[in-house]
């Protein structure tokens, strides 16, 4: 089982990050999709409990379902 977390907001931050952390930490489940449907292209995220990463959240851009 997963988490997901959908928002709409101009881009994903760390702190979305962190809410998804806490929800996993809470929940006691291991993997979070954290989705931004603001544009037209949704943003997504995998976070993995437990997985430690350097980089802020990532920026990449992939299509909606039904949308080029």
């Amino acid at each position: 089982m997963l988490v997901i977390e959908l928002k709409c907001v101009e881009r994903l931050a760390n702190e979305h990050l962190a809410q998804c952390l806490n929800y996993l930490r809470a929940s006691g489940r291991g993997v979070c999709l954290l989705v931004n449907f603001q544009k037209p292209k949704a943003e997504w995220r995998w976070i993995v409990s437990g997985y430690q990463t350097t980089e802020a959240v990532a920026t990449a851009s992939h299509p909606v379902a039904g949308q080029r």
